[in-house]
Parts: C-alpha cells; structure tokens; sequence
C-alpha cells in the first residue's frame, strides 16, 4: 500500500464529514511527512480530485454492479470503492489488477473479512462491465446524463440549461472538470514578475505569465505543495487564481487611502490590495471567524506587509466610528454559493442546495446594505462574488441602485488593466468565467458614491 494511495482515502473519508478544503487537508498529511517524494504528493493529490471530479459518475456505476447500495456502505469503505473505481475507470495509466489489489489493501486490518471480499468482488465486477453500463447512460434524460457524465448535481445542471442553454451548459459542465492551473501572484514589493519567472525557472519550476493578471504566473511541472517554494515562504508570492487576482485589479485601491476589507477571509485579496497600495495607509480586515482572522495574520505577515490591520467583527452589527470612521475603498467579497470554483472545490458540488442561492443573495444584501454606510463621500465600494448565479450578482447590482440612489455604477474598464479588460462587460460589470477565460468563476461590479471628500 502506497503513502499517496492510504492518504488519499483518508482525505476523502474526511471529506464526508466536513467543509475543509481538501487542498488544506492535503497539505496538512504531507507537511507531516518529510522526505517524501514529491511524485507521492502529486499521485495522492490526483486520486482525490479524480474522485471528487467524478463522484457522481462513479457512484453511479458502483450502484450498477454492487448488491448493497452504496449509500448505505460505512464512510471507509464508500471512499475505498469510489477511490477503486477511479483507478478502474478514469486514470487509465494503472493497470486494473493494482487498482483492484491495492484498494482491497486499504481495508485490511480495519475491515472485517467479509467486507474486503465485498470490495474485491464489486470492483472486478465494476472492472469488466463498467464500459456496457456507462454506455447504456444515453436513454436517460439530457439532464440526467450530464448530471452523472460530468458529476454535477442534477439541479444545478436543470439550472444552467435554462439559463444558458445544454451547449453552454456542456462547456461549463467540461472545464469544471479539467484540472485548474496553480496560479500564483507575484508580490511586486518584492521583485517584479519577469524576474520571479527566471528564480523559479532556475530552480527547475518551469512557469509561463497570466493571461489577464499583470501580476500572476501559472506554475508547470510542479509535482509538490506551493508552499514549499522558497519565494512562498519568503512572501514572495501567494497563491491566487487569476480571476482573485483581478478583484484586487476592480478594488483599484489607492496609496496612503484607508480600506475596509468587510469579508477579508484568509486575506489573499487583503494581501493584494497592500501589495498594490505599496504597503502605503490602511486596511482594516473584518471578518467574523477568529479561525479565518488567525490565518488572515499569518498571511499578511508572510507577506511583511504592516498597512493591515485585522478586526475580528461582523460589519452588520459595527458603526463606522467603531472602526475609525469612513473609508475611501470598501470591498465586500461577499459568501456566496461559490458555484463558481467547482473545479477547484468539486468537493462543494455536492454540499450545496438549490436554496442556498436565495438564502446567500439575502445575507449579500444585509452585508451590502451595512457596508455601504462605511464609504465617504466621493468613495467607491467594490462588490463581488465568487457565484454564476445572477440572484447573487446582476440582481443585487439592480437591488443596490435602487435603494441607495446615491451610488452610481462605475465601469470596470475604467481601472482594470487593458490587458485585465476582456472579462469587463459592456454594461459595466465584471464577469470571469471558466470555460471562457479557464479562470475561477468571479463576478464584480465597482459602485461610486456621490459627493466630495
């Protein structure tokens, strides 16, 4: 039984019964494990996102040759059989006999004889009749084998169809399920991005520029956790997605102003706003989870960045006095149904309901309508979203102009960077998507309240 393969069950069988990111519970078993080859990390790390990309796919075929539901397996023994069947029916590079062998390996020890001879016998069963079955998906409804084809809960698939139409849904539906590239911002206190791309070339992590961010790079033929670089550790760089990257691009921040980062999270948009700011007048960094705040300090001090100051509090039930007063800049990256980074969390495919997205649209106007009562005059808030959902997104722009008729819209364009202008739509608003940008899925909209300072 191989480290990557006994690490990966355990990631997915921790996943059933919790909302972490398995990134994070990834990197958490392989710090613990020095001297491991790298190669070993990357082999875990593909097994448990080709689970987590597939699930559906793969609970369904296992239904098909299995006489006990797969529902009603324990935890351990469901992850062993979707971890087989991946093996078995999507990494076509290991050959069945190991996937088969090495599985039932898994449970022996902690599984009673009966139950290992269960999983041998349904996964040499899942082995020869897997191809017959998936084929015999065509006589289900459109949304029923896309659903299960490309492991999206039916639903969300309904959803897309009306809105988008079962091509653009199909698109949308594919590159949810390629691997997302590992993108990184580069800290421009520290070096420029050319001259980050030549240490890490040098250093034999090949890396090609962003396409929109000014500051990203996507890595190339890294097998090991990012956080292991050299230029992590120092500060140097962050990991962010390109479409996070262009939120701090649409924040726009100015140096020496005062920032109100309402939803600040981990702070990688906080570290970015600092980064771009030149670590020149302040942020505060709100947000109301003492876990995520804990992270938030650790980030920016990595970064050695001192303009940030972190706030453990709910911008609902604050006073702008509480916080030193007004702010030139308000971001509010509001929580949302994140439907729109399924393929970097396909693990959240299945934690989400459809009436997650009402229920978020409500907290992101309670938020929205606290925040805005933080910009001074002349100020701008910057609005966005890691959602597809228009209840979440064009609905709230609309809502918000309406109720507060002191704000204005302000287009995109008018401070991204021209190579950042693609995803900025006509009507003003900011719009990656990843089947069309191969970005994480990001919405923004950038508001400007009237008057002078």
């Amino acid at each position: 039984m191989t480290w990557a393969r006994k690490t990966a069950w355990n990631v997915l069988t921790q996943l059933e019964t919790t909302q972490q990111d398995p990134r994070w519970i990834l990197q958490s078993f392989f710090s613990t494990s020095k001297n491991l080859p790298e190669r070993e990390y990357a082999l875990a790390s593909n097994l448990v996102f080709s689970v987590l990309r597939r699930q559906a796919g793969l609970d369904w075929l296992l239904d098909r040759v299995s006489r006990i539901p797969l529902r009603k397996c324990a935890i351990p023994v469901r992850t062993a059989l979707r971890l087989g069947a991946v093996q078995l029916c999507v990494l076509d590079r290991i050959p069945d006999h190991a996937a088969v062998n090495e599985t039932v390996n898994l449970l022996k020890g902690s599984q009673p004889k009966w139950v290992v001879g269960f999983v041998n016998g349904v996964l040499r069963s899942l082995s020869r009749e897997w191809e017959t079955h998936w084929a015999a998906l065509d006589e289900e409804p459109l949304s029923v084998q896309l659903s299960i084809r490309y492991s999206h809960p039916e639903w969300l698939v309904r959803r897309w169809i009306e809105r988008m139409g079962s091509e653009e849904t199909l698109k949308t539906l594919k590159a949810d399920n390629l691997e997302p590239p590992r993108t990184i911002r580069v800290n421009p206190m520290h070096t420029d991005r050319t001259s980050m791309r030549r240490a890490l070339e040098a250093g034999g992590v090949s890396a090609r520029e962003t396409r929109f961010s000014p500051d990203g790079l996507v890595l190339q033929k890294l097998e090991g956790p990012i956080e292991r670089l050299g230029p992590w550790e120092s500060g140097g760089i962050d990991i962010q997605d390109e479409g996070a990257q262009l939120v701090g691009y649409l924040a726009a921040p100015v140096p020496g102003a005062r920032v109100l980062d309402v939803c600040a999270g981990r702070g990688g948009k906080t570290g970015h706003m600092a980064q771009l700011m030149g670590d020149r007048g302040e942020i505060v960094a709100l947000d109301s989870s003492p876990d995520k705040v804990r992270l938030l300090c650790d980030n920016v001090h990595r970064q050695r960045v001192r303009c940030v100051v972190p706030v453990k509090g709910d911008v609902t039930l604050l006073r702008p006095d509480e916080l030193g007063g007004l702010f030139a800049l308000v971001l509010v990256d509001a929580p949302c149904s994140a439907l729109g980074v399924l393929r970097r969390r396909p693990d959240a495919r299945w934690k989400k309901r459809e009436s997650d997205i009402a229920r978020m649209s409500g907290v992101q106007r309670d938020i929205l309508l606290a925040a805005a009562r933080f910009v001074e005059p002349g100020g701008a808030l910057v609005y966005c979203t890691c959602s597809t959902e228009p209840e979440e997104n064009e609905s709230n722009v609309q809502w918000f102009l309406e109720t507060h008729p002191g704000f204005r819209l302000e287009p995109a364009t008018a401070v991204l960077p021209s190579e950042a202008r693609s995803p900025a739509g006509p009507d003003g608003l900011f719009r990656c998507r990843t089947a069309v940008h191969d970005t994480d899925g990001f919405f923004g909209a950038r508001f400007r309240l009237r008057g002078e300072k």
